[in-house]
């Protein structure tokens, strides 16, 4: 396994990891690794619980502590539901074989029922000492906000706004500005309304911030952010925004989701630029 991603350094028990598809999976897993790892360069890749991980087909599935929980395709529509979850806090309540914890990453957790999640908020509210649950989901937003509010933040996806620097600094600025006083809402609305025909990449810059705003505010640490460049800037709207920088998050792919339908589009992003602005 190839190790090409920084994580966060394991200080909360549970995180929404955003992404999807196997490339996704694949980089969950390997946080899972580093969860596991007991060294301080997590995943150091030769220690015992790291050679345990990749044996095999190198998905975890060999390494005693780690579990996988995907959703059932015994019926018609695939979920992840409450007996699933019963089974992982019964498995949870049981000390790990190799004493470094236990981890338990759900994939697509947004096909978990209301039930189920509800089981698992239980959980997460008074965790075991040494478990980790890592929740990957294409779509954040349809968590319940009571388990979001309970677990850390962490983006999985590759930037693609990366190949355009101009635009990545025009909206780097335009939220810094924000941050600093909102009535820049209104303002940044020309910015969006430039780019309205191609908001995708100007949304993938906005994600980007936000999501270096969460790792500096869980971890401090610059090595850790996608934008290195611009770590003086993120570290003060981060201080500022303070756990806010979720909401922010939250009200962002929200936006991402009513995009999808048939919504004032124009609203949707000034109330999400409000929102920013606190």
């Amino acid at each position: 396994m190839k190790h090409t991603q920084s994580f966060p350094a394991g200080g909360l028990h549970s995180y929404i990891l955003k992404g999807s598809g196997e490339g996704a999976l694949r980089r969950g897993r390997e946080f899972a690794m580093a969860l596991l790892c007991p060294e301080g360069d997590a995943p150091c890749g030769h220690c015992a619980s790291c050679r345990q991980f990749v044996s095999g087909a190198g998905d975890g599935k060999n390494h005693p502590d780690y579990f996988e929980i995907l959703p059932s395709k015994k019926t018609r529509n695939a979920s992840i539901k409450k007996e699933m979850v019963e089974d992982v806090i019964e498995e949870a309540s049981m000390t790990s074989y190799l004493g470094g914890g236990k981890v338990f990453l759900f994939s697509e957790f947004e096909k978990t029922t209301v039930e189920g999640q509800n089981a698992l908020l239980k959980l997460l509210e008074e965790p075991p000492a040494k478990t980790s649950f890592l929740l990957l989901s294409a779509h954040p937003d349809r968590i319940l906000p009571t388990v979001r509010s309970r677990s850390g933040y962490y983006e999985l996806r590759v930037e693609e706004a990366e190949t355009d620097p101009v635009l990545k600094r025009e909206t780097f600025a335009m939220l810094h500005r924000l941050f600093a006083r909102r009535e820049e809402a209104f303002l940044a609305r020309k910015l969006v309304e430039e780019k309205k025909d191609d908001i995708d990449p100007l949304f993938a810059c906005i994600e980007s911030y936000l999501r270096d705003m969460a790792v500096w505010l869980e971890t401090k640490d610059e090595n850790r952010l996608y934008n290195g460049e611009f770590r003086t800037q993120i570290a003060a709207d981060a201080e500022k925004a303070g756990s806010r920088v979720y909401d922010m998050i939250e009200a962002l792919y929200t936006v991402y989701d009513l995009k999808e339908h048939n919504v004032n589009r124009d609203f949707a992003i000034e109330w999400m630029l409000l929102e920013f602005g606190g």
